[in-house]
């Protein structure tokens, strides 16, 4: 197939932040495998509202869980617990970290091999975009960012979506707070068994 044969042109729009200079990739079907696939993975997990090193604390309760055995009544309600919060993610958190994660992957930095996911890199990429959307109108930046995946997520004035990012995030970190003290119940450090995603 010709997309094995050949790289695909890398174009789209520039933008700038204090640090670097970046050039969204705005044709996800002419994506890198690589990014491709990763951009797949990381829009699952923007549906679910939960990432992937939130996903390992819960797995690991769930596992701790199975070891103590859920035919004890305690046990099994606190498995449908934490079932229960999956959902509520689900439903109702939109994940501001995982949208920047995908801005991330489709912005190519200036120093940047595009065909390369390099963990390094995408993480200081995260960082600094995290920044750059405190710092600069957020509305802006994700109309910059020129993705149709996350026109769901800009389809309101400028006031409303700050406000809607400012109460998401608000909410990620409640239930990241909840997560934590239900996993010191159950005597399970937080950060033990955590994901290895590349991504925060």
């Amino acid at each position: 197939m010709n997309i094995f044969k050949r790289k695909p042109k890398l174009t789209g729009e520039e933008f700038k932040t204090k640090n670097f200079t970046y050039k969204v990739w705005l044709k996800e079907n002419a994506l890198p495998l690589i990014r491709f696939a990763e951009n797949i993975r990381m829009m699952e997990m923007l549906s679910l509202g939960i990432s992937g090193e939130e996903m390992g604390k819960i797995v690991s309760a769930m596992r701790l869980l199975s070891s103590k055995g859920l035919n004890k009544p305690e046990n099994s309600s606190k498995m449908s617990a934490l079932v229960e919060h999956i959902a509520t993610r689900g439903e109702l958190v939109i994940h501001l970290d995982i949208i920047v994660n995908i801005v991330a992957l489709h912005a190519i930095r200036s120093d940047e091999n595009p065909f390369i996911v390099d963990a390094k890199i995408h993480k200081e990429k995260v960082n600094d975009l995290r920044k750059y959307l405190e710092t600069e109108n957020g509305y802006a930046f994700f109309q910059q960012a020129g993705l149709k995946e996350l026109s769901g997520y800009i389809n309101s004035s400028p006031e409303e979506l700050a406000k809607l990012l400012n109460e998401a995030t608000e909410q990620v970190s409640q239930l990241n707070q909840n997560l934590d003290d239900f996993l010191s119940i159950l005597s399970l450090s937080p950060t033990s068994e955590l994901s290895s995603s590349t991504l925060n």
